[in-house]
């Protein structure tokens, strides 16, 4: 598949389009170039329910640093919760960069929901499978008008929720955010409702 535009003029900065033509064939290729198995079965007995983390990191020279924002600071906490709280399904949680790109893709084309802040891990929904869910989390810092995950997921036909904290107070240095987990816990559980019963 050839993309004939970069960047911000590519197709998939259009959010509010209603769909992308060949984004599903093009899901199929990339996964089968890197010897991925498509496997679209849900099994609502046990969904794999998959956290992915932001954490500093260096990824291109623009920010040497290597600090980014968009992190949760109570983590632990949340996946605690959502362990307890849906105990039938697998809960995962992972700082997917760390992973080589095949094993990014394999993780992702398994998941039923993923669930992230705002940022380009989430790009991986473009791999997931047709009954998936996309969970996005936002600051209070940051515009939920930034709505290209969303767009992905619309484009796919993949569920989609997302929750933006509210309480300044809960906003910490070197961009933490304190993730409210009962509306984490709240937002997983209607959209595995929302999967298992479609």
């Amino acid at each position: 598949m050839l993309w004939p535009t970069v960047g911000y003029d590519s197709p998939l900065n259009e959010h509010e389009l209603k769909g992308v033509p060949k984004l599903e064939e093009f899901r199929t290729f990339f996964l089968r170039q890197h010897g991925i198995a498509i496997n679209g079965k849900l099994s609502c007995d046990n969904l794999t329910i998959v956290f992915l983390w932001r954490r500093d990191y260096v990824a291109h020279p623009r920010n040497p640093s290597g600090t980014v924002s968009r992190k949760i600071k109570n983590e632990e906490e949340v996946v605690a919760a959502a362990k307890q709280h849906l105990r039938e399904h697998s809960i995962l949680d992972i700082q997917i960069d760390l992973l080589a790109m095949r094993d990014q893709l394999k993780m992702v084309s398994h998941t039923d929901i993923l669930i992230g802040m705002h940022g380009a891990g989430l790009s991986h929904t473009l791999f997931l499978p047709r009954h998936a869910g996309l969970i996005e989390l936002y600051p209070t810092y940051w515009s939920t008008a930034n709505v290209h995950f969303k767009g992905m997921a619309r484009w796919r036909g993949l569920y989609y929720r997302s929750w933006q904290n509210s309480d300044i107070t809960k906003e910490l240095n070197d961009k933490y955010t304190v993730v409210n987990v009962n509306s984490v816990i709240s937002l997983l559980s209607s959209m595995v409702h929302e999967i298992c019963t479609s």
